[in-house]
This record gives structure tokens, sequence and C-alpha cells, in this order.
């Protein structure tokens, strides 16, 4: 009978064991990087999960694997090359100077955070849309 109990333990936990999902696992989603492009304007952030007042003003111009921003440890607009991995966007100068993890991207809304100095930054961004009051008045002077 003991034996009986043991044969069954073994040929259970053989059957367990053989039956792990030998699935590949799926690679990380990817950030879609053509909805970055173009200008985004901070409309809120938090500090250490309060609201804060200290980043208003920022922004980041992304086109194909640059940004531009003013988040910079002396407040200059300064551009960086960008690279993204998974939902992580690394900016890099000589080595790498921040990186953000997307929370949420649309084609107008952007939440993302980091981490600066110690403290957890959450942002919330909007995208700018391009200037058509520009475009109209180019299109009435060409028309003259």
């Amino acid at each position: 009978m003991h034996t009986l109990k043991n044969t069954l333990l073994f040929a259970l936990t053989f059957l367990v064991i053989s039956c792990t999902n030998d699935q590949p696992q799926e690679s990380p989603p990817q950030l879609e990087t053509g909805k970055l492009q173009g200008r985004w304007e901070l409309t809120s952030a938090t500090r250490n999960n309060r609201p804060t007042e200290t980043l208003t003003g920022t922004y980041y111009l992304f086109n194909e694997d640059q940004v531009t921003t003013n988040l910079t440890p002396d407040g200059q607009e300064s551009t960086f090359h960008f690279e993204s991995e998974g939902k992580t966007i690394h900016l890099k100068d000589e080595s790498e100077f921040m990186a953000f993890q997307i929370d949420s991207l649309s084609d107008s809304l952007l939440w993302m955070r980091t981490e600066i100095r110690g403290h957890k930054f959450s942002l919330a961004l909007k995208k700018q849309l391009a200037d058509s009051t520009s475009v109209s008045a180019m299109d009435s002077i060409s028309h003259q």
C-alpha cells in the first residue's frame, strides 16, 4: 500500500511538471514611437504623489529619434537621443540622462513617470496641434 501511494505521488508530480505551459513568453508591448512625434506640453504633475507646480512650463518636442526638452538640471533647453524599450523611453547624451516609464499614450495625451534626485514624478502632457492660423495666414498671403 505504501508503495502504491509513492507511485501515485510520483506520477502525479510528474504529470503536473510535464503539463506546465511551454509556450514562449510574449515580448513586452512596444511603444508606438510614431505617436510621440510632435510637441507635448505639461498639463499637470505630481512629486511623490502630491501635486506640484515645480515643473510648470515643461515641454518635450519629439522627432524620429531625438527629443528636445527644458526639463534639464539647469532648466535650459537641450536635445537628447532617445530609445524606447518596451514602455520605457531612455534619453541619452554621453550616458543615459533620464528614463521615463510610459503609462499611457494616445494621439493627444501622454502620461509618464520618472525619478529625479530620488523623487518620483508623474507627468500628464497634452500634444500641441500645429498652428492652423499660421497656415491660413500663409495661404492668404500666397493667394494675393
